[in-house]
């Protein structure tokens, strides 16, 4: 390839790029205000200020679903939530029934004889 080639192809992958890098709004896209007509721009108003209020009109009632950040058993995150076998625990903590100990038997402190 020439230097005129990967010059044009590293532009339009700069192009492509710059394109798409803009894609990435997370939630529900928000239409945009209209640029001309006066009846069309107090209709978008309207509809703004008609879904801002149903908006903070239910904001209250979703809080009220949530657990109580005071309480000693509320978990803190999402990740407290799992259940006893998604728990990772080292195998010498927690051993299986039916297995032997990969570690070996309890090693005893006191000299043979001695009881």
């Amino acid at each position: 390839m020439s230097l005129k080639t990967n010059l044009l192809l590293l532009a339009g992958a700069a192009l492509i790029g710059g394109g798409v890098s803009g894609c990435g709004k997370l939630g529900a896209l928000e239409q945009p205000a209209p640029l001309y007509g006066q009846r069309a721009k107090e209709d978008y108003a309207a509809k703004r200020a008609a879904h801002d209020a149903q908006v903070e009109s239910t904001s209250p009632a979703a809080a009220a679903d949530q657990p109580d950040p005071n309480a000693d058993d509320a978990p803190r995150t999402t990740r407290e939530l799992k259940a006893p076998d998604q728990l990772n625990v080292p195998i010498s903590k927690d051993p299986i029934d039916g297995i032997p100990d990969p570690n070996g038997p309890t090693p005893s402190m006191s000299p043979p004889g001695a009881r």
